[in-house]
Parts: structure tokens; C-alpha cells; sequence
């Protein structure tokens, strides 16, 4: 059997991550939290959630299709300039829309019009940065196909140093603007360094799409048409995360991101390290001929979730010592701090069932079950609602985040027994949760 490159891949990701992982910290320092903050949280978070929805065709939603459709790197790179093709003027179109009517949508939802008005006015200035970031999807895509995890995994480093370096530079000039004109530039180094390996791996000579893969990327969007639909849910959670959080007054917002993106590091360290080779790895094994899928989901699962707790315990023991040394700046208060302490022990709570959650998730779409993988997805939305909608009267932003930890535990239970039951019942692998 392939070895899985988990540790190559986890020390370039955890590399690759350090810059992003620093960024809210750094924010905190130089910008505080006022509306401004709030405003490019929000706007940030609505520009991930724009991103996730195209870049899961290429990084996701084809790797299943190339395993079991590809037979040659020649076929898997004009199935992937088809699909680029073809998303590429909607994404440009979708992204430009949305820009000219968040404001009025956000006026009517009743929030201030300067806060609604830098919204708009920072979405705007992300749009070069989705264009750039769709195209590099592409080639992560394809590096993924050829087992080049350990590149793609790096690339956000740099990214971020420049996002940083913009910031430092520009912060007095420019405000929360200087983070934005980062992000743009960063994009364009990461694709100047991915570029020279991805030309190398085209095949030679090179053909463009033709008429035979009008079958595949007919089968191809029927799939990652649902599972885009489930991710509108997916990728909708952070927003309303910070939809309620601005309800609570100006600042909670911030505060919130602020607890979020610690707890994002182990997510963004397993979603780089190791996400993508379990995904791969799943995909290869449901379509074999022998029936070790559901072993080996079982087996990853478990190990996957005992982890997860541990880190999750050993982070709820330690909030208070790390929120204080990574927010000790004297632009937050002691009272945001003992805030922050309490959000991030309910948000790292919900790391434990939160990873298999995403990792099963992984295992619904290299079985290509769309259908069951949307219907779950907006479940948790719905739940996700409701529980915030009650909690936040009672407990503000720690109200949000208990919400969070309960709608993961409900929902990594959901697919650990959906997935349970159908392959104990029948022990065919062929039979879907």
C-alpha cells in the first residue's frame, strides 16, 4: 500500500500555516477592536466563504472523479482547465455581485451604516484576491493528483508574510485597508511559486479540453453542484457566528474572531497536514475491488478523534495562560480578556468532535453521496440558528460559541451512526450512509 506522507506533510503545513496563524494576533495589536475590525472580520469571512465554494471543485470535489476517471495525467489536466474554464466568469460575476448588494443587505439587517459601508467597500478590494485564489485552486488540484502535498501545503506562508508585511508597513496609511492590498499581493507570490512545478507535471505535448470531456465534467458538476450547496451551509457557520455577534454591541465581533482563530489552528494544521491525503486515500480505497473502505474509516476515525480530544482537553486547561500571552496588548481590556478566555474554552470543546465531523464529511464525498452530504449540512445550519438565536440573549458571545461545540457533537454522532449502520448492516462498501 502507498505510504501516506502525513509527517512531511504536517511539518510543511504547520510551516506553511505560521504567518496566518499569527495574523489575528498581530491585527489585535495594531488595530484593537472597534467597527473597523468588526468590518474586516466580516468582510474576510464572507471572502472565505465566496472562496471555499469554488476552490472545493478543484481541492475536494474532483479528487474522487480523477481517481476512479483519470487514467493519465494528460486526461486529469484538461478535465481541470475544462472546469476552470468554465467557473472562472461565473466566479468573477458571482463575487462582483455580491460586492455592489452586501451593503443594502446589510442596512436592512439593521447594522450602522459606517460598519455596513467598510464592509462593502473591503469585499470590494478582495475581489482581485478570489480571482487569483481560484486559479491557484486549479493547480493545487492537480498537485494534489500527483501527490504533491508538501508544496501546496507551504504556499499560505507566504501569503501571510506579506499580508503582514503590509500591514506593518502601511497600517498608519492605509487602516485595515493595508490587510487587504496584503492578501493581493501574497496570492500573487503563492502563484508565482506554485506555477514552474505545475508546468513541469502537464503533460508534453499539451492538449486542451476537447469533446471527450464533455462526459466527465457532465457527471462532475452533478456532484460538486450538490456539494457546493452543502457548503454554502458549511462555510455559512463563521458568518453567522459574527451575524450574531454584531448584535451584541461593537467590538464582540472582533472578540469573537479573535477566540475563533486560535482555536483555528489545530483545524487549519489538520485541514493542510492531513484532510486532503485521508481524502485521497479514501477514494483510491472505495473503488477497489477489496472491501477495506469502511476498515479503514473506522480505524482513521477513531484515531483521529482520540487526538482531537486530547488537544481539546489540553487547550481548556491552558485558556487562560494563552489568551493572555497572545492578546497582552494594552488595546484590549482585562474585561476582553476574561472574555476571550471564556469563548475560547467553549470553541476548543468543540474541536473534539469537530475534526472527525470534517473528516466523515471527507468520507461522504469520496463515496460521492452529495444528496446525503448537503441534507446534512444544511441540518447544521438550521441547528446552528436555533441554538445561537437562544444562547446569545442569555450569554452574548459564549453563548455563539457553545452553540458551536453542541452543533459539532450532535453532528459527528449523526455521521458516525449513519456511517455505522449502513456498512454493518450490509458490509458492502458499495452501499452508501
Amino acid at each position: 500500500m502507498k505510504r501516506r506522507p502525513f509527517l512531511s506533510t504536517a511539518f510543511w503545513a504547520g510551516v506553511g500555516r505560521i504567518g496566518g496563524l499569527l495574523l489575528p494576533i498581530l491585527i489585535a495589536g495594531s488595530y484593537g477592536a472597534d467597527f473597523k475590525t468588526d468590518s474586516f472580520f466580516f468582510s474576510y469571512a464572507l471572502t472565505i466563504t465566496v472562496m471555499s465554494l469554488f476552490s472545493h471543485f478543484f481541492e475536494s470535489a474532483m479528487i474522487p472523479h480523477l481517481a476512479s476517471d483519470a487514467s493519465s495525467s494528460g486526461y486529469a489536466a484538461k478535465l481541470i482547465f475544462a472546469v476552470l474554464g468554465l467557473t472562472l466568469p461565473i466566479y468573477v460575476a458571482a463575487g462582483l455581485a455580491l460586492a455592489f448588494l452586501i451593503e443594502p443587505i446589510l442596512l436592512i439587517s439593521g447594522w450602522k451604516q459606517e460598519t455596513a459601508q467598510t464592509v462593502s467597500r473591503l469585499f470590494f478590494e478582495f475581489q482581485p484576491f478570489l480571482w487569483l485564489n481560484l486559479i491557484i485552486s486549479a493547480m493545487h488540484g492537480y498537485l494534489y493528483h500527483h501527490g504533491r502535498f508538501g508544496k501546496v501545503a507551504f504556499s499560505p506562508f507566504m501569503r501571510a508574510t506579506l499580508v503582514i508585511i503590509f500591514m506593518f508597513a502601511f497600517r498608519h496609511s492605509l487602516g485595515v485597508h493595508a490587510l487587504t492590498a496584503g492578501f493581493i499581493a501574497g496570492e500573487i507570490v503563492r502563484a508565482l511559486w506554485l506555477l514552474p512545478t505545475f508546468l513541469s507535471l502537464l503533460p508534453k505535448p499539451f492538449l486542451w479540453p476537447d469533446s471527450a470531456c464533455i462526459p466527465f465534467v457532465r457527471r462532475f458538476f452533478k456532484d460538486a453542484l450538490l456539494q457546493t450547496l452543502a457548503l454554502v451551509a458549511i462555510n455559512g457557520m463563521p458568518l453567522i457566528n459574527q451575524w450574531f455577534a454584531q448584535m451584541t454591541g461593537e467590538g464582540n465581533l472582533s472578540l469573537l474572531s479573535y477566540a475563533d482563530r486560535l482555536v483555528q489552528i489545530p483545524y487549519l494544521l489538520f485541514l493542510a497536514g492531513f484532510l486532503q491525503i485521508f481524502h485521497v486515500d479514501w477514494s483510491a480505497a472505495y473503488i477497489q475491488p477489496h472491501p477495506h473502505f469502511w476498515d479503514k474509516v473506522q480505524r482513521d476515525t477513531w484515531r483521529v478523534g482520540g487526538i482531537s480530544l486530547m488537544i481539546a482537553l489540553t487547550l481548556w486547561f491552558l485558556a487562560d495562560p494563552i489568551i493572555t500571552a497572545t492578546y497582552a496588548t494594552n488595546r484590549l481590556s482585562n474585561s476582553d480578556r476574561e472574555m476571550l478566555i471564556s469563548v475560547f474554552r467553549w470553541f476548543v470543546l468543540g474541536l473534539a468532535p469537530g475534526i472527525p465531523r470534517l473528516l466523515l464529511g471527507r468520507g461522504l464525498i469520496a463515496m460521492k453521496k452529495s444528496f446525503f452530504y448537503l441534507g446534512q449540512a444544511w441540518a447544521e445550519i438550521l441547528l446552528s440558528v436555533i441554538l445561537c438565536s437562544l444562547f446569545v440573549r442569555h450569554w452574548g458571545i459564549q453563548g455563539i460559541a457553545f452553540a458551536n461545540m453542541l452543533v459539532y457533537l450532535v453532528s459527528a454522532i449523526w455521521l458516525w451512526a449513519c456511517f455505522h449502520w449502513q456498512f454493518s448492516r450490509n458490509g458492502k462498501k458499495r452501499e452508501g450512509a
